[in-house]
C-alpha cells in the first residue's frame, strides 16, 4: 500500500497560507495532480470564508442569564417551620398506661401495644393514645391526640394561629394541625421523638419519646 505523501494537516496549512514559499511549491504541485488533497484544500477554504462572513455577534450577558432563567425550573418553595419562632416550655409527665414503666423526662422506655400518655404544664394539656401497626403493615405507629387550653390562654384566631403538633428526629419530622376542637392523628415509624405542640404563644416540648 502505497502512503498518501501530503498529510491533512500540511493541506490545511498550505490552504491558510501558513507555509513557506519552499513548502508552498512542493504541496501546490502535489494539490495540482490529486483530486482528493484538492477537495480538502477547497472544503477549508470554504469553511473559512463562512466563518469570516458570519456577522452575527454573541448575545449581551445578560440576555443569556435571563433566557437561562426561563428554562431553569422553579425551586419549591420551602415550607416555613412553625416551631421554629416561639419559645419553647418543657412539660410534664401526667400519665402512661403501660404497667411497670418507669417514668423520667429523659424519655420512655418499653413498649406495649398500644397505650395512652399525658403531659402538660400551666397553659395546656395533651392526652396522647399511641396504636401499634396493623398486622402485616407497614411501621407507622398512629398518634392520636387531643390538646386542652387553659381557659386564661389565648385562643387561635384563624387558621395560621391552629395548633400544630409534631414529632421530629435527625431523620423523620411529621406534622399536623389539630382541628378545632383540638383534635389530631398522625403516623410516624418506631422511633425515638421530640413531641411539639404549637401553642399561640409558646411550644410546649415533650423530649425523647419512644413510640413503638
Amino acid at each position: 500500500m502505497v502512503r498518501h505523501p501530503i498529510s491533512d494537516e500540511r493541506i490545511i496549512a498550505f490552504a491558510a497560507g501558513e507555509l513557506n514559499d519552499v513548502e508552498v511549491a512542493a504541496v501546490a504541485a502535489h494539490v495540482a495532480g490529486c483530486a482528493a488533497c484538492t477537495a480538502t484544500a477547497a472544503r477549508y477554504r470554504g469553511a473559512r470564508s463562512t466563518l469570516r462572513g458570519d456577522a452575527s455577534v454573541d448575545p449581551p450577558a445578560s440576555v443569556v442569564a435571563r433566557a437561562k432563567r426561563l428554562y431553569r425550573p422553579p425551586r419549591p418553595a420551602t415550607p416555613a417551620d412553625p416551631f421554629a419562632t416561639l419559645r419553647r416550655v418543657l412539660a410534664r409527665w401526667t400519665f402512661d398506661s403501660r404497667p411497670g414503666l418507669e417514668l423520667a423526662l429523659g424519655g420512655m422506655r418499653g413498649a406495649t401495644p398500644g397505650y395512652r400518655l399525658g403531659f402538660e404544664d400551666e397553659t395546656a394539656a395533651v392526652d396522647l393514645l399511641i396504636e401499634p401497626p396493623a398486622v402485616g403493615a407497614a411501621d407507622q405507629w398512629r398518634i392520636v391526640g387531643h390538646v386542652d387550653a387553659a381557659p386564661d390562654q389565648p385562643r387561635p384566631t384563624g387558621s395560621q394561629e391552629r395548633v400544630a403538633v409534631a414529632v421530629r428526629n435527625a431523620a423523620v419530622t411529621v406534622a399536623t394541625d389539630a382541628d378545632e376542637h383540638g383534635a389530631f392523628s398522625l403516623l410516624a415509624p418506631t422511633g425515638r421523638y421530640d413531641l411539639l405542640v404549637r401553642l399561640p404563644d409558646h411550644v410546649l416540648v415533650l423530649p425523647d419519646v419512644a413510640i413503638g
